[in-house]
């Protein structure tokens, strides 16, 4: 299979709020992933709360704060779209399923999500 020379865009969507966990998954990601053909994008859900996402590897964006759940996932389909996103990894809250729903309705998405989880307590 010949690869291809068009650079594979993957956008990866997290809340402001996290501190560890995804948040150093996520830094490896963009940091390693040009290596193997990819363009790493970080969107932030809302704002960052700590220095967890200063001197990112990649760019990074943010949303801008909505007074609706339902805005904010346009605005993150907006970014996907914007971006020519070919893959997308959420550790979000249901923002970019949402968004993916909205994306999906749409003729002619071709957009792939993965949504991974990130379990907090013991118990989840």
């Amino acid at each position: 299979m010949a690869i291809s020379p068009h650079r594979r865009r993957v956008l990866f969507i997290i809340g402001g709020h996290w501190i560890a966990g995804p948040v150093t998954f996520l830094r490896h990601a963009c940091a390693n992933l040009p290596e193997f053909g990819w363009e790493p994008r970080l969107l932030l859900t809302g704002p960052a709360r700590s220095g967890s996402f200063d001197n990112w590897p990649s760019a990074v964006s943010e949303l801008r704060p909505c007074h609706s759940y339902s805005q904010l996932a346009r605005e993150a389909a907006q970014v996907i779209e914007k971006h020519h996103t070919d893959v997308v990894v959420a550790t979000d809250d249901n923002t970019t399923a949402v968004a993916m729903q909205e994306l999906y309705r749409q003729s002619g998405c071709a957009v792939r999500l993965l949504e991974m989880l990130h379990a907090d307590l013991p118990s989840e």
